[in-house]
């Protein structure tokens, strides 16, 4: 390969094929009853994940305001919301967080949480206001060659079967998955999970994860739900998740592909913190 091919071949490895935003656990709530003792602002960090401070009081205006930086200094591709978009799944703080992802000037792709029905518990889950506002469940797109496939929360056995097929018929592509619960963790959120009795782990994320791995163009998988910055490398795969926006200090992720890699940029309310040499993967 002659000087001017290997120049050619570098600009396009490091040329970015495309970018996305994603934003999570917005848990919008209108009537918010404020907590009568100081616990509703403390915060704990185990190990390398962090719990913050709810700001339910200001739930829309910081879903706002990040709607309209992404506007104006980031301009992406598209934007995913990993779930719980609202606190209770109310039919009209449904619609509020529908008009504000409205005002995006790039496509958006939002996803069911558990905070999403009108009953947090997997048995008695209510998907009704939800489907109402946003119409789908489960869902996929194209971009730049690249494959995303979208699941919500609690999946049943016809929507797995649905990403079984989905991650067949696309397995040529490079593929990006999105869902709300953790599908793999680390030390700090099991013990979360098992001592602290939070419910952190999608419910048949061994199932998840063994379709997952039977794809093996699978390069990202993103997930909410445990409110803390979460990274991890299994099986050639990179899971990652983001803290709940609602929370300070008000965090998402900026994520851009590249032929061969994919970087991350973590977004602090308005401040941005390039973390390339500790979040860049490659495949």
């Amino acid at each position: 390969m002659n000087i001017r091919m290997r120049k050619i071949a570098l600009a396009q490895d490091n040329a970015c094929l495309f970018s996305f935003v994603q934003i999570t656990d917005t848990h919008c709530l209108e009537k918010y009853k404020k907590l009568p003792y100081s616990l509703a602002r403390t915060f704990f960090r185990f190990g390398r994940s962090s719990f913050h401070w709810r700001d339910s009081a200001n739930s829309f205006s910081i879903l706002q305001n990040t709607i309209a930086y992404v506007n104006q200094k980031i301009k992406p591709n598209f934007l995913i919301h990993t779930g719980d978009l609202t606190e209770q799944g109310k039919l009209s703080d449904l619609k509020t967080t529908r008009e504000l992802l409205a005002k995006l000037i790039c496509p958006h792709y939002s996803l069911m949480g558990d905070n999403d029905g009108e009953a947090h518990s997997h048995s008695n889950f209510n998907r009704s206001n939800y489907l109402k506002v946003f119409g789908q469940r489960r869902y996929s797109f194209d971009c730049q060659g690249w494959h995303i496939v979208i699941l919500s929360v609690y999946p049943d056995d016809a929507e797995l079967n649905w990403l079984r097929r989905d991650l067949s018929e696309n397995a040529a592509r490079p593929i990006i998955f999105a869902t709300h619960h953790l599908i793999v963790g680390n030390f700090a959120l099991w013990f979360v999970e098992k001592c602290l009795r939070i419910k952190l782990f999608m419910p048949r994320a061994g199932e998840v994860l063994k379709i997952l791995k039977n794809c093996p163009n699978v390069k990202l998988v993103l997930s909410g739900h445990c409110h803390s910055n979460f990274r991890r490398e299994k099986d050639g795969v990179n899971f990652v998740s983001t803290a709940a926006l609602v929370e300070v200090p008000h965090r998402f992720t900026l994520f851009r592909i590249y032929q061969n890699k994919i970087t991350m940029t973590l977004f602090t309310a308005h401040t941005a913190k390039d973390v390339f040499n500790r979040r860049l993967f490659s495949f």
